[in-house]
């Protein structure tokens, strides 16, 4: 966990090109101060209590509709909030993987996910990643040797490459994915920043084998977000 760490502590005017931060001066400050003012005015919001387990229902609600149209509409009971991406992928990893289970990822890939992997005790297996997503040659003999957990990726401007998944590559994967009995966890944290939709893996497996994992990310506000899972069973892992 080393790298996270440097990578908030560090001074804030280093360069920080794989962690997908904006400067603070490109962010809407004067908004979200207005926005919390606006919340802590409105008399039904609870500021003592305890959420609901899968998180505030009219949030979810919003996402459900909102994330609906990057993959397929999902019922907000299949959405499960959390305090971030890393978060959320944490929860799948303590739901889904024992130490010393495989782990593929793609190479290069968000250097957070080797750290969060590695807390988990997984042997992580790195696929190289092209122009259109991952090897498929590579990633179907890694499939065949080492019987991995799941696949975590990105879709969407891949992270670190920019690099958007293709159509083509996308059919493969769940093809792979469904003869290995492989679960895919797409982490779609840069979805608003696209100038064009790219493919989604949820859209084409219909979360059978997908868990998709969406946020506002720290290109809003690092202490102001919201982070979800969206799966057919969210129930599981809040536990």
């Amino acid at each position: 966990m080393w790298m996270p760490a440097q990578s908030l502590t560090s001074a804030t005017a280093s360069l920080k090109p794989g962690c997908g931060w904006l400067p603070d001066d490109w962010m809407p400050e004067d908004l979200l101060r207005k926005g919390m003012r606006s919340i802590a005015r409105v008399r039904k919001t609870s500021v003592t209590g305890y959420a609901p387990p899968l998180g505030a229902e009219p949030l979810r609600r919003l996402l459900a509709r909102r994330l609906g149209t990057k993959a397929s509409t999902r019922p907000p009971d299949q959405v499960l909030l959390t305090d971030s991406g890393t978060h959320a992928i944490d929860l799948v990893c303590r739901f889904l993987i024992e130490p010393g289970d495989v782990v593929l990822v793609d190479d290069p890939s968000y250097f957070n996910f080797h750290a969060l992997l590695r807390a988990h005790r997984a042997r992580i297996v790195g696929i190289p990643y092209t122009s259109s997503g991952p090897d498929i040659t590579a990633f179907a003999q890694a499939l065949a040797e080492h019987r991995p957990r799941f696949y975590l990726m990105n879709s969407a401007i891949h992270n670190p490459t920019g690099a958007t998944l293709a159509a083509a590559t996308a059919h493969r994967i769940m093809k792979l994915a469904d003869a290995h009995d492989l679960i895919v966890v797409e982490d779609d944290i840069f979805a608003d920043f696209e100038n064009e939709s790219a493919p989604r893996l949820a859209a084409f497996d219909g979360f059978d084998r997908v868990i998709a994992s969406a946020a506002s990310p720290s290109r809003v506000s690092s202490s102001i977000r919201w982070a979800a899972t969206l799966s057919r069973n969210p129930s599981g892992l809040k536990g």
